[in-house]
Order: C-alpha cells, then structure tokens, then sequence
C-alpha cells in the first residue's frame, strides 16, 4: 500500500490562511460593491458631460479655485466644483477622453457601469497573473490564497468602492502584455495605449517590454502617435489649443496633489522635510527610473515585477488604493515560498532569501492591512493624525529600503525564485 503523504507545516498553514481569509475576502468583496453602487467620489462623469457639451474642464476647474462666485455659472462650468464638488480633472487631455463614454448616459448607470468594469477588470487582472507570469510556478492553492489576498485588501476595495481606474488601467496593459509576447504588436500597442487610462501607475510597467527593445520602441512611439492625435481631437472638441489643454491638466494635477498620499517620494519629503519636497523627490523618482530601465534590458522575471510594482506606487503621487499592484510582490513571494529558497546547507545564500521573503511580506501585510487599522485607530481617537504620519514616513522608509533589496539582488545575480528552484533541485539530484 502505497504510504500516505504527510502534510508539512506550510500546507497547514496555507489551509488556515484560506480559511481565514476566505470570510474577510467576502466582506470586503460585498462592501466594495454596495460603495461601489453609490455616489462614487472619482468617476470622471462630469468633465466627460463637459467634453461632449464643448467646455473645457480643465480652464473650468482652474477657474473655479477660490470663493464661490455666482458670475461663474454662465455655461463655462466653472461653478460645478463649488455646486456639486466632483473629483478634479486631474487626466490628460486624451485620457480625459475616454471617460467621454461614461457621460452619454446619467450619472446611476454611469456609476453601475464603472463598479462591472472594475470587477471584470479584476478578473482579467487575476486570470493574465497567472497565465502570464505563475503557470507551473505556483499551486492552484497558493494562488488561490493570492486571489483572496487581494480581494481582502484595502487598496483593492477602496479602489472598486471609489471608483478608481487603477485596476482598468492594469488589466488593459496586461492584455496589451500578453499580445506582446506572442508579438501581436499592433494589437499590444491599442492595448498599451488604453492602459493609459491611469498613466501614472502604469508607466513603470512599460519596462517590461523593454528586453525586447525594437519591439518595445515601436509600441511606445504608437502609444505616443494614438494619445498625441486623441489630444488634437480633445483641442477641436473645447475649442482650445491642444498644448494648453496638457499644460493646464498638469497645473490641474500638481495643484490637486495633497499630503494624503501613501508611501511616494513627494509624500514622504512633504511630511519629514517640506523644504526640499519638490525638487529631492524629482530627483529620487529619476534615480529610480533610470536603475529600474537599466535593470530591465534582460527579461525582468518575478523579482522584476515586484520591483515594477513597487516603482509605480513611489515616484509620483499615488493614494493608498493604488498599492493593490502590490499584488505583483506578492506573485514573487508566493514564488519563493513554492521552491525558490535556497537550502538549508546554502548558508547565507538562505539567509539572503529570508530576509528578502519576511521583508516582502511585512511591506504587503501593512499595505494590504495595517495602513485600514492606523486609519481606525485614529478615527476612535487612540492614534493622533500627526502620528500615524510618523508611522507612514517610517513604512515608506521600509519601503524605499527593501526596493534598493530587490534592486541589488536583481543586479547581482540570477537569484530569482526559478534559479533558485532549479539548484535546489540539481543539489537533490547529486544527493
């Protein structure tokens, strides 16, 4: 009789890890849609209404700033912002476009059909994860625990909840990724080019198209070509220089940005030194991006990807909600845990990897989680606003220094869960 296999200590722990949050992903999932139905506080209707009626909202909204003036409602759309106080134009021009389909309906449909398109946003998200990147990586268990992870989490739902793009952005560039490897490149250019919709979390994920570099530049320039004729269509439609549409949306998004920010560089300096938050963090950002386009002129892998995802939450302005690409780290860890830790007997090559795998999973559980207990306990009164800013600088700190990790070990050396696993595998196969 063939003898019974022994359940190990992680699989009991990845048993109660399911069962755990299996209920957790439930509740979270069922208040994110029953938010998410309301009146959300960032779907872009109004400025669409404006687009398709010939009124410029990015001059509308400029001009609105400051005390209520009733001369304003004279069909410019100046006063909305004082009347209805919806979320600022904070888009480029051609990606302001593309809320436009929103407002050809009223605002409840508009609302119902953000809420559907974030939800099969996230399915698209979860299902190209894993055909992408964890196929014959990891167990269908292990990334079931992913799966409820990210449903559990307070970036996923505030996100879905608020209605915010983020996650439409990331299922549009993953699909325009999966083209891209199957080199379907006028397919992964439309695709690429849809993603923008929230630019400034995507943009970081460009590099992974870059270990292909011809192929990469000719995505990048059809981007380019698709978003510079959409904003000459914008400049016809408002009746307004097409130049002064993207300056005024920059003026727009720079005047907007506040200290309730996460973990980026302009937060952060914002909080522990204002004299130097505007120009030290524009430097910080560039240093990044320059290692992050040096690193990844070879495919980048799983540790890459973690790199990426962390890349995109730090070196521009980003709330809480927009850290469920942190989700990506977590595909690296949960790739560790599955076969690429080095062997007891590698010394401090082992060593290396715990640090790396406990450092990761401390990021993503104050992320995922502690960032919704440091709000509450300032809302029952037991933390003051002042220090959980404190911690926040402390875990953006954590942050920045586990990236320079990540960073190192990705220059070092082929370290990656797949290298990993493989000498792990040759060491059994000589004993």
């Amino acid at each position: 009789m063939a003898q019974e296999r022994t359940r190990s200590p992680l699989d009991s722990a990845r048993l109660w890890v399911l069962l755990i949050l299996a209920p957790v992903a439930a509740l979270s999932l069922f208040k994110a849609v029953t938010i998410g139905m309301g009146d959300v506080d960032d779907l872009q209707w109004h400025e669409g209404r404006m687009f398709l009626q010939g009124i410029n909202p990015y001059a509308a909204f400029l001009e609105s700033i400051g005390p209520y003036d009733p001369s304003l409602g004279d069909g410019t759309g100046a006063d909305l912002w004082h009347t209805e106080d919806p979320s600022p134009p904070v888009q480029l021009p051609s990606v302001m476009l593309m809320f436009a389909p929103f407002a050809w309906t009223d605002f409840s449909t508009a609302t119902v059909a953000l809420l559907a398109i974030n939800l099969v946003s996230t399915l698209v998200i979860l299902w190209l994860g894993w055909r992408l990147f964890l196929e014959g990586r990891v167990s269908g268990t292990d990334y079931a625990v992913l799966v409820l992870l990210l449903l559990a989490s307070n970036p996923w739902r505030v996100t879905v909840a608020a209605g915010q793009h983020g996650l439409i952005a990331i299922a549009f560039f993953l699909i325009a990724f999966y083209f891209f490897e199957r080199r379907a490149l006028k397919v992964a250019t439309i695709f690429a080019a849809l993603s923008m919709f929230k630019y400034s979390l995507v943009l970081p994920f460009f590099a992974l198209f870059l270990y292909r570099l011809r192929d990469a530049v000719a995505v990048i320039a059809g981007v380019a070509v698709i978003h510079i004729a959409l904003t000459l269509w914008v400049g016809v439609m408002v009746s307004a220089s097409p130049v002064a549409l993207v300056q005024q949306s920059l003026r727009v998004a720079t005047s907007t940005q506040t200290v309730q920010g996460a973990f980026d560089f302009f937060v952060f300096f914002h909080r522990v030194a204002p004299d130097w938050s505007s120009v030290v963090p524009a430097v910080f950002s560039a240093i990044v991006v320059a290692a992050v386009t040096i690193v990844a002129r070879k495919p980048l892998g799983l540790r890459g990807l973690g790199i990426l995802a962390i890349v995109s939450i730090i070196i521009v302005y980003h709330r809480v909600y927009d850290a469920f690409v942190l989700l990506f780290l977590c595909f690296h860890l949960s790739a560790m845990l599955s076969g690429g830790i080095a062997p007891r007997h590698f010394g401090s090559a082992r060593i290396r990897d715990l640090v790396e795998l406990g450092g990761g999973v401390l990021v993503v559980c104050q992320v995922f989680f502690g960032e919704r207990i440091l709000f509450e306990l300032v809302e029952q009164g037991i933390l003051t606003s002042g220090e959980k800013k404190g911690i926040n600088a402390g875990v953006a700190m954590a942050i920045y220094g586990y990236l320079v990790l990540l960073l190192l070990r990705h220059w070092m050396g082929p370290h990656g869960p797949e290298q990993q696993a493989r000498a792990a595998r040759a060491e059994t196969n000589q004993t």
